[in-house]
């Protein structure tokens, strides 16, 4: 939108010239000192609203006579640049409602003697693409119970066609319908292991923001719900009950639970093969701890 069209601050050498906010058209004349010597420059800006070309003529003038035209620019050297280097700003705002894919194209033609010899040289073609949809996503479904208190939990998103893509994700949870908390904030990853605890019940969703800052909406529903129930098993003997949370800590006497678990989680979570070992493990295992507490109870 042309009308937006606002001059900003420029750089001459090592000075900086400051433009008040807004100015689209405007005469200045400022002092530039350099290590050497100072000149006077005459700067001139002028914004074309119909066609878009903004104008910034900069002319030296010589400090003790300032009709006379003058270099402004010394030439760089390796202790003092940049001082023959400059740069000008300026800001515009884009149309509204530009649909995702537009493009908005921009260069400059740099001129250091108007009507003498280089020839004006064009900078390299500047290119913003608009995305104006927010990204969607979704924590993927939920087993209704899980027999452990650490599961995976997955999720997956996309951005509108043509945007900027996913730059991440912020995962929610509630805990027996308290208040959502954010488990994960501003992660890359689109898995990650849930450690809760027995008798709970967890709701998920998820936030996607995309490469712009666009921020995918909180929604209505939870994307997943589960809960975790106690993972006990009984073993009659002759000796009496016993329980277990699955058969290896059982025989081991609960001894080295700790390690197994920190396996189960930061190993076999971590992989296909190894989640479908544990959820295939945990459906035999009170089977076999039945059995094996049964004969090792037997045997006294």
């Amino acid at each position: 939108d042309w009308r937006t069209f606002s001059s900003g601050d420029m750089q001459i050498g090592n000075n900086t010239v400051s433009i008040t906010e807004g100015m689209q058209n405007f005469n200045t004349t400022v002092i530039l000192n350099f290590e050497t010597t100072s000149a006077y420059v005459k700067i001139n800006c002028n914004f074309d609203t119909s066609t878009g070309i903004a104008k910034w003529l900069l002319q030296g003038r010589d400090p003790y006579n300032t009709s006379e035209l003058a270099d402004f620019l010394p030439p760089n050297k390796e202790n003092i640049a940049p001082q023959g280097e400059g740069w000008i700003s300026y800001s515009v705002k884009q149309r509204p409602n530009l649909p995702t894919g537009t493009v908005i194209k921009n260069k400059a033609r740099i001129d250091f003697e108007v009507d003498i010899p280089p020839e004006p040289m064009d900078t390299p073609e500047f290119i913003n693409t608009i995305d104006s949809g927010v990204p969607t996503s979704k924590v993927n479904t939920l087993s209704a119970s899980q027999s452990f208190d650490s599961f995976n939990v997955s999720w997956s998103g996309s951005d509108d066609t043509g945007g900027s893509g996913i730059r991440d994700y912020t995962i929610y949870v509630s805990d027996n319908n308290g208040e959502y908390e954010s488990w994960l904030t501003n992660t890359k990853a689109t898995s990650g292991i849930f450690k809760g605890k027995a008798n709970h019940t967890y709701k998920f969703y998820s936030i996607a923001a995309d490469n712009v800052g666009n921020i995918e909406p909180k929604p209505s529903e939870p994307d997943a719900v589960t809960s975790i129930k106690e993972a006990t098993v009984t073993n009659q003997g002759k000796k009496g009950g016993k329980k277990g949370i699955c058969f290896i800590t059982a025989i081991t006497n609960n001894k080295h639970s700790d390690i197994l678990t920190e396996f189960r989680d930061n190993y076999l979570f971590t992989n296909y093969l190894g989640r479908t070992f544990t959820n295939l493990y945990y459906k035999i295992s009170p089977f076999i701890t039945n059995l094996r507490m049964g004969v090792l109870f037997n045997d006294f």
